[in-house]
């Protein structure tokens, strides 16, 4: 069986470099009737917190609808331009490395309280012609 869904990174036309909230991207969901909510913990999110979650996750469940995955992540490697001029990947600083995976540990909790099966972490890319 397909399922089709929708995830939280719809831009918000009244608020130009903005995503839409999460309640509208649900109401959206619900009223496409789709089958399927994706979120992502930077995108839309009005709060973190425990009672704003709760909200969230109610509203789902009332319109019958599961969520598929909680994402975060803006990537576990950096990027730098070598002395040949090629772009190439870096390990990221070790305060940025660890502020990332804090995040990453945070939308394991999130996703657990949500009852959402899945984490999608954005890992980031290499760029061409970066060595192992």
């Amino acid at each position: 069986m397909i399922k089709l869904g929708c995830t939280a990174m719809l831009r918000d036309e009244e608020n130009p470099g903005q995503f839409i909230d999460v309640e509208s991207l649900i109401d959206l969901i619900h009223d496409l009737r789709l089958d399927i909510v994706d979120l992502h913990l930077y995108r839309g999110f009005r709060s973190r917190s425990f009672e704003y979650l709760r909200q969230i996750k109610g509203k789902c469940l009332r319109y019958g609808l599961p969520i598929g995955y909680v994402g975060t992540g803006d990537g576990f490697v950096s990027a730098a331009t070598g002395a040949d001029q090629r772009v190439v990947g870096v390990p990221l600083p070790p305060e940025e490395l660890r502020r990332r995976v804090a995040e990453a540990k945070e939308a394991v909790d999130v996703a657990a309280f949500m009852g959402a099966p899945l984490v999608r972490l954005f890992g980031g890319g290499l760029p061409e012609g970066t060595e192992d």
